[in-house]
């Protein structure tokens, strides 16, 4: 009902979309009308009804459609929309054009009005599931790389505090599996201490290390060691947790990567393992989109334009 009175206006809509966390703001505009400004909650539901409100021929304006997620945008693309994405700075043009407060509801007008002012200066949202799939994937991992090493210089300290001096025997242990099960089982000196000669230290320390630690005295302060002790179990377990996620997330990235277009092509690259594949088709989300190698190279900043002085400008600045 709705779209055939849509049909009879001869002037361009547009929509424009304000996200944010859990609701959307909708406005449907053209040069000299509102038809609507409403609040949606963020749903497949809502991403269905837009089939009822908007035209498919009026093109969508959204300000960082990555705000209520991409799940969204994905099913507006699915069903035929075309959606554009409006960068912040012409967001805020649009806004002093409006002459407007601030509010999801003139957000969303001014959204929709530089769809109409500003069409030829949108970009627009090409979304595939697979890359935004390798694109969290990489993410989450970038992040827990991130944090485990956060957790490994912590547990250093900690085990530096236990140790004392003599840590830097033991510091290396940290690196491995089979090492950190080791420092789990004695967090501080006191603890190797009093196991000095049972057989799973014999087993992981060679006897000129045993003997430098017969040389060394207690903690007495128990209260604090335990304390300390707590903590570090508490890190080498994220420690261990961590590693085990990464193998199963690069595993993740790996069988992802065989079915994304040309992923194995780009690992025939000396030098470029599916981890840096990954990376570069997260960052990018493909090559598709640039049109030659020196706007690929421009992207990744690589490649800076340089202004260089004609002859005849030194000229100027000597007169």
């Amino acid at each position: 009902m709705q779209q055939v009175m849509y049909e009879k206006e001869m002037e361009t809509m547009v929509a424009g979309i304000d996200p944010a966390r859990h609701s959307i703001q909708i406005a449907l505009v053209s040069p000299s009308k509102e038809y609507f400004n409403k609040t949606f909650p963020v749903s497949a539901s809502t991403a269905e009804d837009m089939d009822c409100l908007i035209p498919k021929a009026a093109p969508v304006v959204v300000e960082g459609f990555a705000t209520s997620g991409r799940l969204f945008f994905l099913e507006l693309l699915n069903r035929g929309y075309l959606v554009n994405e409006l960068s912040p700075s012409l967001g805020k043009h649009a806004r002093v054009l409006e002459k407007e407060g601030h509010s999801d509801i003139s957000d969303a007008r001014a959204i929709a009005r530089a769809g109409i002012y500003f069409s030829t200066r949108l970009s627009t949202v090409s979304l595939n599931q697979t890359e935004e799939s390798l694109a969290v994937l990489v993410k989450t991992r970038q992040r827990m790389k991130k944090e485990l090493v956060a957790d490994m210089n912590r547990t250093h300290s900690l085990l530096s505090e236990t140790y004392g001096a003599f840590y830097q025997h033991l510091k290396s242990k940290l690196h491995s599996s089979r090492g950190r099960m080791f420092l789990k089982s004695f967090p501080s000196l006191n603890r190797l201490l009093d196991n000095i000669d049972t057989d799973k230290v014999s087993e992981a320390l060679d006897l000129k290390t045993i003997g430098k630690l017969r040389l060394e005295k207690p903690w007495t302060s128990k209260a604090l060691l335990a304390t300390l002790e707590w903590e570090i179990t508490f890190h080498l377990e994220k420690i261990e947790f961590y590693h085990s996620k990464l193998k199963d997330i690069e595993k993740q990235i790996t069988n992802l990567l065989k079915t994304i277009k040309n992923g194995s092509l780009f690992q025939t690259v000396p030098g470029i393992g599916p981890l840096s594949v990954a990376t570069i088709i997260a960052e990018t989300r493909g090559f598709s989109r640039f049109q030659k190698e020196s706007k690929f190279a421009a992207y990744c900043g690589l490649a800076p334009k340089l202004w260089l002085k004609r002859p005849d400008e030194n000229k100027k600045h000597e007169t």
